[in-house]
């Protein structure tokens, strides 16, 4: 199925009725600028992308959070680097979550750091997660390198209007009302009934609140 996305690295054979998944997940040698040298990479690793997975802001937080591991690697543990000029470093176990509690981040917060967090609003990209696909991790985890890799605004997708269900073959309309920024329309195709089209030579809104 499109909407099931398996994660993990290699071939798992008969799950949820699917008969052969290989699911590929970037890599410690891809995701990071920085790599760990070749002759570590047994004994070291890192941390990977963090993920919010919770309610936010004026929510209140989840109580109980479950991931499920399908398989997961075994091995002996490894040591977790940050390799951000501090050397603490961290035993952990192959193929495990790390959680981090933001109540005990604001608490470690010095005085000056906890003046300016209280100040700072962020404004996320579009499509966040695939405006950052291109882009390197810093040695922590915690956010890009400053290289320039990044998708520009012009490359990131654009989603059409009606879908077809694949069980049903019908045609479904969809689109979010009020996180559209822009409206994009292809000219008609030649050799198609114009009679009644609107904008045959397809058109472009934006910005739409000003339509």
């Amino acid at each position: 199925m499109p909407q099931v996305q398996p994660v993990g690295n290699g071939t798992v054979y008969n799950h949820e009725g699917l008969p052969e998944v290989k699911p590929k997940q970037a890599s410690l040698t891809s995701f990071h600028k920085i790599r760990i040298p070749v002759e570590d990479e047994l004994k070291a690793t890192r941390f990977y992308r963090w993920l919010v997975d919770a309610a936010l802001y004026d929510l209140n937080p989840p109580k109980v959070m479950t991931p499920y591991g399908f398989k997961v690697p075994t091995g002996d543990p490894q040591m977790c680097r940050r390799n951000d000029g501090v050397r603490d470093e961290l035993k952990v176990l192959l193929g495990r979550p790390v959680f981090a509690s933001g109540q005990t981040m604001s608490e470690l917060l010095l005085d000056e750091y906890r003046s300016l967090a209280v100040r700072v609003k962020v404004k996320y990209a579009l499509h966040p997660y695939v405006w950052m696909v291109p882009a390197r991790a810093t040695p922590t985890g915690f956010g890009t390198e400053s290289e320039g890799l990044e998708l520009s605004l012009e490359e990131l997708p654009l989603w059409k209007a009606l879908w077809k269900n694949l069980v049903t073959g019908n045609s479904h309309f969809q689109v979010h009302p009020c996180g559209a920024k822009e409206l994009v329309v292809d000219p008609l195709l030649e050799g198609t009934d114009r009679e009644g089209v609107l904008y045959l030579g397809g058109t472009h809104h934006e910005p739409l609140w000003d339509q």
